[in-house]
């Protein structure tokens, strides 16, 4: 998602042993080792349950991990209902409609949005370090980021 390489599953397992090579004759009785192939349904050619077991080892969260995604998710709540909050106070109290409370309700939507459309994926490829969605989302998610930024941090409506 932040750079121009797309991760595989080679270059995303980097941290994971690597597998003993596979032995030669292995799948055929009479199989010399000059002529016999292993079949290997995986990159590591190691049994499948193992090689779901070193995928979820790498993907799912450790315990440092969740205490992010919940510092995150506790910024995520606040943040949405405290920018909701200034906004809905500036449009129903009319006395307060004034040039700096207006300039104060365009952050509070900026950052609102930010919140609602950069802070999740962000989360997501912190702890897993895996972009799952594919190419266009991770192209549109970079998108809506930098767009977001100019559209109401440089150039306030």
């Amino acid at each position: 998602m932040y750079g121009d390489t797309d991760y595989n599953l080679n270059t995303a397992m980097t941290s994971v042993p690597s597998a003993p090579q596979p032995q030669q004759g292995i799948g055929s009785r009479n199989a010399s080792p000059t002529n016999s192939s292993v079949v290997c349904t995986n990159e590591y050619c190691v049994p499948d349950e193992d090689y779901i077991e070193m995928i979820e080892a790498y993907i799912f969260p450790s315990p440092y991990e969740w205490l992010l995604i919940a510092l995150h998710l506790t910024v995520f709540f606040v943040g949405l209902i405290g920018n909701a909050l200034v906004c809905i106070s500036v449009y129903r109290n009319h006395s307060m409609r004034t040039v700096t409370n207006y300039f104060i309700v365009n952050l509070a939507v900026a950052d609102f949005l930010v919140i609602l459309f950069c802070l999740p994926p962000s989360v997501l490829w912190d702890v897993t370090e895996t972009w799952f969605f594919g190419g266009l989302m991770c192209k549109l998610v970079l998108y809506l980021q930098v767009s977001l930024f100019l559209m109401y941090s440089v150039f306030p409506v």
